[in-house]
């Protein structure tokens, strides 16, 4: 049975990049303790694949995943996953939010959420853990009033109650996961690839340059460059390079063979399927794309409902901060407003190839509870303003 190692706990990030590229084939999961041990466990056989993270739109690259890829370690890139990212903050059932002591989780999801942490809990000490399903394990463990930021899966998985969905300072944050094996995929001259690369430079003027020549006069396009110390003199660096294109590809042969002549030591990572924008990869599912499948697209559905569930709540919490600001209920309804809303609405339908009709039917059911909201808000306030002003019994 197909065995895949990933960045345990159960409750990860890490988990669910496994199951998403495990797809519809029959397999299973395995959670280690450190990025290296799933190295190891796929340079020694115990799982067929490995998936580690390998950089975030926020906080960049895993420094980790890219040395071990440099040094000891000869493995492949099989495929990729890109995973939405959002930090849930969740506490055993009856803390309150103003109750919070400490905030566990992973250092990344600190960083993720600072500002949120020191607009929201001020007073609340942030701890790093291992991962983010340890953090939430730590809090259902204890009985101090602890919080935890990690995946809502994690919150289910541990018994505990997510009281902020989406804690994150950046709404668009995602994380890019590679797929380790031991051999790399078999690739034809196929489109929808990506390859990825390692090297070092002679030290000499202009060597990056001419090695980012060979692609350009290919138009070949780079989707990441980055550079990390070689672990040798100062200044030493070795460079990672990911491109689009197959080995297969006659143009990418080229490229390559003009790299190997303007580097020392390459190592070509692999081609494989690149994440594409319904969330498949296609070597996931045998071969076939995971999305194809009737459960595929269920899974696939299923995050879309929960990005959507994710930012109704963000944007009801930004109503609110709105109705903060408006002094009375006759200028909660701004028509002008609305109507440049709708009107932008169907503007992005239109150019995302969506149901316009239904886009604007959509947005105006939310502005109706917006509006909803606001006059409620406001009425409540009023109401504890009348109260405070009564004059007290003597």
């Amino acid at each position: 049975m197909h065995k895949i190692g990933y960045l345990g706990p159960r409750g990860t990030f890490s988990e669910e990049a496994a199951l998403r590229h495990l797809g519809e084939r029959k397999g299973e999961t395995a959670g280690c303790s450190s990025i290296e041990e799933i190295f190891s466990g796929v340079a020694e056989g115990r799982f067929d694949e490995g998936i580690v993270p390998v950089e975030n739109s926020i906080e960049g690259s895993v420094g980790a995943v890219l040395d071990l890829l440099a040094g000891p370690f000869d493995l492949a890139v099989r495929g990729e996953v890109l995973l939405p990212v959002c930090q849930s903050l969740m506490v055993r059932p009856g803390t309150r939010l103003d109750q919070v002591e400490k905030v566990f989780s992973h250092s990344q999801a600190l960083a993720q959420c600072s500002r949120f942490l020191r607009r929201e809990l001020p007073g609340a000490l942030p701890v790093e853990c291992s991962s983010t399903a340890a953090a939430a394990a730590k809090v259902a463990g204890s009985s101090r009033p602890w919080a935890a930021l990690g995946p809502a899966r994690a919150a289910a998985v541990y018994g505990l109650q997510v009281v902020v969905p989406a804690a994150n300072d950046y709404p668009d944050n995602a994380t890019r996961f590679w797929v380790l094996g031991r051999e790399q995929v078999p690739c034809a001259a196929a489109h929808g690839y990506k390859t990825s690369i390692i090297f070092g430079l002679q030290d000499r003027p202009g060597a990056l340059y001419a090695v980012l020549r060979e692609f350009a006069l290919r138009g070949i396009n780079l989707t990441r460059i980055e550079s990390r110390p070689a672990k040798k003199n100062l200044g030493n660096y070795v460079f990672f390079i990911d491109f689009l294109g197959s080995q297969g590809q006659p143009g990418v042969q080229e490229v390559l063979g003009g790299v190997a002549s303007l580097t020392v030591g390459l190592k070509i990572l692999g081609s494989y399927p690149a994440w594409n924008c319904a969330g498949t990869d296609a070597f996931a599912s045998g071969g076939r794309e995971a999305s194809l499948t009737l459960a595929g697209l269920r899974r696939e559905l299923d995050a879309v409902d929960a990005r959507i569930a994710e930012l109704l709540a963000q944007r009801t919490r930004l109503i609110d901060r709105v109705a903060s600001l408006k002094q009375n209920e006759g200028n909660i309804r701004d028509p002008l407003r609305e109507e440049q809303i709708l009107s932008r609405v169907r503007q992005l339908s239109l150019t995302a190839g969506g149901d316009t009709e239904l886009a604007e039917e959509v947005w105006r059911v939310i502005l109706r509870h917006s509006v909803r909201r606001q006059a409620s808000r406001l009425a409540s306030g009023a109401a504890g303003n009348r109260q405070q002003a009564l004059p007290q019994a003597p």
